[in-house]
């Protein structure tokens, strides 16, 4: 399977036995900082669970620790390790508050080379700022001109998509742009009261309701970029190509026009309209 990797702070806990046959290492493996946050969003993408399974069961995960948020180093040498042994990399994390000015950072510029350079696909979560009065912009990786931001819509838990609705927090406010032209972020995902992975320290497959927010919804569209892999492989180096079918796939219009609209961009992503295209 096409191999998703999830840059964090901290380590996912492969002995969590719905996860631990997914393992294709750590980079720093015996980083005492391993939580729970890591290890759900590996779950989302590809779980093995009868039953809240991940989008892409079974794909193999590759954990690019960076220890701590504080070191600058610390996060560039696991974006890099990130290139160097993904097909795909989630980044479930944002370092910018309602006080950011809405530039691309230095973490949204490492992503577009790493898209465009090294030919990986970059999903990342599009932030929990909607609530702020102003400056809530979608940032950090997110930001970047090639990565996939990912908006959190909350889908009710049914089937149908009549009853699906923003979640309050996701960020939508566009990064600034010389002619106001970009627009972020680029689909939404479900990523309210998910269940997926904890860490297991019985070594058995833990599942429990972790919460809301982008973290969530952005893993989700990882694991369809590596569905769409499977069927096929050329895409692992045509990220351009990927970007557009999932945005082409994204047919669930929660809110606005149903081409482009503020809060769900293109819209909810729908796995088989992508894997149709």
């Amino acid at each position: 399977c096409a191999l998703p990797i999830f840059v964090e702070d901290s380590r996912v806990d492969f002995g969590n036995s719905c996860l631990s046959a997914n393992n294709l290492g750590t980079r720093v493996p015996n980083d005492p900082n391993v939580d729970d946050h890591a290890t759900a969003c590996a779950g989302i993408a590809a779980s093995t669970h009868n039953k809240f399974r991940g989008i892409a069961p079974g794909a193999g995960i590759y954990s690019s620790n960076i220890v701590n948020y504080a070191d600058f180093a610390k996060i560039s040498a696991a974006m890099d390790a990130a290139a160097q042994n993904a097909d795909v990399s989630n980044y479930s994390w944002g370092l910018d508050g309602c006080s950011y000015d809405g530039s691309v950072n230095v973490w949204g510029r490492h992503a577009d080379y790493i898209v465009r350079y090294i030919w990986d696909t970059v999903t990342a979560s599009a932030g929990n700022n909607g609530w702020c009065t102003q400056k809530g912009y979608v940032n950090s990786v997110g930001s970047g001109f090639n990565t996939i931001a990912v908006g959190n819509y909350n889908d009710s838990g049914t089937v149908s998509s009549t009853d699906n609705v923003m979640w309050p927090t996701s960020s939508w406010e566009d990064p600034v742009s010389l002619h106001g032209d970009r627009e972020k972020p680029e689909v939404a995902a479900p990523g309210a009261n998910i269940k997926t992975t904890v860490m297991s320290p019985n070594l058995a497959c833990d599942m429990a309701e972790i919460g809301s927010g982008t973290s969530f919804s952005a893993p989700a569209v990882a694991g369809l970029a590596a569905d769409l892999m499977q069927v096929h492989p050329s895409l692992r180096v045509f990220p351009e190509s990927l970007k557009a079918l999932i945005l082409a796939g994204a047919t669930d219009n929660i809110e606005g026009s149903p081409r482009l609209s503020e809060y769900d961009g293109a819209g909810g992503v729908n796995a088989l309209t992508s894997y149709t295209s």
